[in-house]
């Protein structure tokens, strides 16, 4: 078993986006195991569908993601373009699957 660990921040500047990036790995069909760093929660929300086909296949095994503020308006200071609300039902969502191991 491969695991590939995914420092989320760098790889924008390859020109890609995160749900294209696991789009990849899916397709490949290779034995590996997704781990996923510094997610913030943006990406989380585009790339829902790419996780969770990797979490049922059990090839998602973490996820970082850093929640930043429960408060909108601090959110909205901070030019976030996610809810807190969204972010949750989201995590909500990944969190059935055994194995994956959230923080």
């Amino acid at each position: 078993m491969v695991f590939v660990i995914i420092p989320l921040p760098g790889y924008v500047l390859a020109g890609t986006s995160l749900s294209a990036l696991l789009e990849n790995i899916i397709s490949e069909d290779l034995p590996v195991e997704v781990g996923l760093w510094y997610l913030d929660c943006f990406n989380l929300l585009e790339a829902v569908p790419a996780l969770e086909e990797l979490a049922q296949k059990r090839r998602l095994y973490f996820m970082g993601i850093p929640l930043q503020s429960g408060s909108r308006r601090i959110l909205d200071l901070m030019n976030r373009r996610y809810s807190l609300e969204e972010s949750i039902d989201v995590i909500d969502r990944l969190s059935r699957y055994s194995g994956l191991i959230i923080s």
